[in-house]
């Protein structure tokens, strides 16, 4: 890194500092709307007043909603610098994800790589998901039917097999794919246990089919579209910064998720603010904002002088 470099990083990291180690009241706020809107809308299908369709709508907007809780717990953005309100991070993480018929411990270490090792081929578990936007879609489907075999996978010897076909990113992070795999038996258990008690389409459409499509709409606004095409591992252009109708909603912040990678511990509801104070001296590092959604699924070309070199920022 040049000296010239360095020196932005610092005015950089003052200018975002003010953003962080504050407790996290909005996404406190955030995820109690969340959790009272989910069991809300349980309890007025399973009382009658809400048709069961669009129970699962609601639902799987929800769902989606409450990854940016977890994923926010997962960089300690709650508690921000209190150690006093540390406890809630795990708690409100795994509550969280549980929506999706996950939990946290199964996706911290893979999150933390992909921020380290950002479009790196061989070492970000999340480029598995690069290419166009029908291979995205083709991937998802194939790993969810393979989620329907997670409990024969983890038998002795199936395991083992299963693992040494995964993709070199993945295979560093064997133990927590092995933790996916158990949260995805989970999930089939319970839907094995709602069915015994008579309960089955209920778990079935208003909890597990929203929690698949949710996964499937946070493959695209999280990990396709911020870093698609894939390629540059700059810290100034291995993600990207979009603007469309609704971006701040439908990416939960993340529109401006280069901020993101560059200042993980600054709240999602601060990156648009924080990302309009440094356009200065980002506009120096060929930063552009892109607009529209046909510039959104088209794809950033790197910038030649950017290209395949080393992560500056995780």
């Amino acid at each position: 890194m040049t000296s010239t470099a360095l020196e932005d990083k610092k005015a950089e990291t003052a200018i975002a500092r003010k953003y962080m180690g504050k407790f996290a009241v909005g996404t406190l706020l955030w995820a109690g709307f969340v959790f009272t809107a989910f069991g809300t809308s349980v309890y007025m299908v399973l009382q009658g007043s809400l048709p069961l369709w669009a129970g699962m709508g609601i639902n799987l907007v929800l769902a989606v909603m409450a990854y940016g809780t977890h994923h926010e717990a997962n960089h300690g953005n709650i508690a921000g610098y209190h150690r006093r309100w540390r406890f809630l991070e795990p708690i409100l993480g795994n509550l969280s994800l549980a929506l999706l018929g996950m939990w946290g411990t199964a996706y911290f270490r893979w999150h933390l790589a992909h921020h380290g090792h950002c479009n790196d081929p061989r070492r970000d578990p999340d480029h598995v998901m690069a290419g166009s936007f029908g291979a995205l879609c083709a991937k998802w489907a194939a790993g969810e039917l393979l989620s329907l075999l997670a409990p024969i996978t983890l038998m002795p010897g199936i395991k083992q097999a299963t693992n040494r076909s995964l993709p070199p990113a993945i295979k560093e992070l064997e133990a927590s794919f092995d933790k996916l795999r158990i949260s995805q038996t989970v999930a089939l258990g319970l839907l094995g246990v709602a069915a015994a008690t008579g309960h089955f389409t209920e778990a079935f459409v208003l909890w597990y089919v929203p929690g698949k499509l949710a996964l499937l709409a946070l493959q695209i606004t999280l990990v396709w579209l911020p870093h698609h095409p894939h390629q540059s591992t700059s810290r100034y252009l291995n993600t990207r910064v979009l603007q469309f109708p609704g971006s701040f909603i439908f990416q939960q912040g993340h529109d401006h998720h280069l901020i993101h990678h560059m200042f993980p511990r600054v709240p999602f509801y601060h990156l648009g603010t924080l990302f309009r104070e440094l356009q200065p001296l980002l506009d120096k590092h060929g930063v552009v904002v892109e607009r529209g959604f046909a510039a959104a699924f088209a794809g950033r070309p790197d910038h030649p002088t950017e290209q395949h070199t080393a992560t500056a920022g995780a």
